[in-house]
C-alpha cells in the first residue's frame, strides 16, 4: 500500500517533525493541532548530537539552529555544594559524530520545523475526536 496522505494528529516537536520527515519522502502530510496556537513555552531543552543529525538530514541547517541554540561544549557534573566532580567534552564529542548539541527553547525549534513545512501543512483549532477505519485506505 502506497502513502499519498497522511494526517498527524498534534502540532508539537514530534508530529512536526514527522510531517517534515513525509514531506521530504514526497508524501503529503497535514498536522492537525487542537490549540489555537503552538507550542510557545519558553522552556528549555538539550538536543544531542543524534537529534541534530536527523533535523539536518531533514533540511534545518546548522545556521539555522546555531540562530537559536547555543552549541554544548562542555557539561558539568556538580556536588550540591557547587564542587565540580566532572567535566564533559560535549562538543568535542558531538563533532565526532558529525553534529553539534544544542540548548534551545523548544517554541523557536518548533518554530524552524514548521517554517520548513509545505504551505498550509498546518491546521490549528482542529480536535481529533474520533478515527474510523475505511476497509484499506
Amino acid at each position: 500500500m502506497k502513502l499519498d496522505n497522511v494526517i498527524i494528529i498534534g502540532g508539537g516537536i514530534g508530529g512536526a517533525t514527522t510531517a517534515l520527515a513525509l514531506q521530504r519522502l514526497g508524501i503529503r502530510a497535514e498536522v492537525f493541532e487542537k490549540s489555537s496556537h503552538l507550542q510557545a513555552h519558553a522552556t528549555g531543552f538539550s538536543i544531542w548530537s543524534y537529534a541534530t543529525r536527523h533535523l539536518m538530514d531533514l533540511g534545518l541547517s546548522r545556521d539555522t539552529l546555531n540562530s537559536f541554540g547555543a552549541a554544548v561544549q562542555i557539561a558539568e557534573i556538580r556536588k550540591q555544594s557547587g564542587k565540580l566532580l566532572e567535566e564533559m567534552p560535549v562538543g568535542e564529542v558531538s563533532e565526532k559524530l558529525g553534529a553539534p548539541s544544542y540548548e534551545m527553547l523548544r517554541a523557536n525549534l518548533i518554530q524552524a520545523i514548521l517554517n520548513s513545512l509545505a504551505p498550509d501543512s498546518v491546521h490549528l483549532e482542529k480536535e481529533c475526536i474520533g478515527v474510523e477505519a475505511a476497509g484499506d485506505k
